[in-house]
């Protein structure tokens, strides 16, 4: 309960998402809809005017929930950062509720990349799950770009447990790449409080021997990179005091930096092919 009055307050103090109706129901001041489709929309525009270039650079920040300071913060950081695109790896809300989502749009609607959401656990509670589809479109989806086949999927097995995680779509996107693939989802494979074994299991099974280069979520609000069955993993840090990560792309290379505003420092590197050690 003190977690709701704590969000409503900030809410009306914002002044930029008034309730509409209830804070509980699906209606919201935003009229947008599908809104990743639309970003990806501008980001091949964004390429197509781009020549000679094939290195992606993407921002990404996770679980700002109610830290709307912060996320403006770093609008204002992106902005003045070259990037191709940017993606929220999820947790854009704390309790997911219609005045949340209206002021996440409102925070982010003066970005100049493209930003892909994903949807994370806390923006599945309320009316979340309707609110995320009807603004920002389908939970799972994926795009191509400059070489690199990006995928964005729905891990949120808790809080889609009647649902269920559409493990048999991720096996399909994975396997029928023949791009070398990041996958963006919100909750890290290897949760044993979300995860069941035999869940695990099979995520490692679909991205085993296959060529994914770079596995990134958020969720547990620490910066964590590491390398597993082959993949390097990357975990964002909660935007926090203006934490971020920044990653590039090449044919032949995946390089992760951690970022504090406008300062990033070089964290790891992936070069492939990889080199065999003996």
């Amino acid at each position: 309960m003190k977690q709701l009055l704590m969000a409503l307050t900030v809410g009306l103090a914002l002044g930029c998402a008034p309730l509409k109706n209830s804070p509980f129901s699906e209606e919201t001041q935003s009229s947008v809809t599908n809104r990743n489709q639309h970003q990806l929309v501008a980001l091949n525009e964004k390429i197509s005017l781009q020549a000679g270039e094939d290195k992606i650079v993407f921002g990404a920040v996770a679980d700002t929930h109610q830290n709307y300071s912060a996320l403006e913060d770093w609008v204002k950081v992106t902005n003045t950062t070259s990037l191709d695109f940017a993606v929220h790896l999820g947790d854009f809300t704390n309790q997911g509720l219609n005045f949340e989502y209206d002021a996440y749009l409102n925070l982010i609607s003066p970005l100049k990349v493209p930003l892909v959401t994903v949807i994370g656990n806390h923006d599945t509670v309320a009316k979340g799950k309707l609110l995320y589809q009807r603004l920002f479109g389908p939970y799972n989806f994926h795009f191509d770009l400059k070489g690199y086949r990006f995928i964005v999927f729905n891990n949120n097995r808790l809080d889609f447990i009647n649902e269920g995680v559409d493990w048999n779509w991720l096996a399909l996107e994975v396997r029928t790449s023949s791009l070398p693939i990041v996958l963006f989802m919100h909750v890290d494979p290897d949760n044993f409080e979300y995860f069941r074994p035999q869940d695990r299991d099979l995520f490692w099974d679909i991205v085993r021997d296959a060529n994914v280069r770079l596995i990134m979520n958020g969720h547990k609000h620490i910066y964590q990179t590491e390398f597993k069955e082959g993949v390097l993993r990357h975990q964002v840090e909660r935007l926090q005091n203006g934490a971020w990560s920044r990653i590039t792309l090449t044919d032949d290379m995946v390089k992760v930096e951690k970022c504090l505003q406008k300062e990033c420092r070089y964290e790891t590197q992936q070069d492939y092919p990889p080199a065999i050690t003996m």
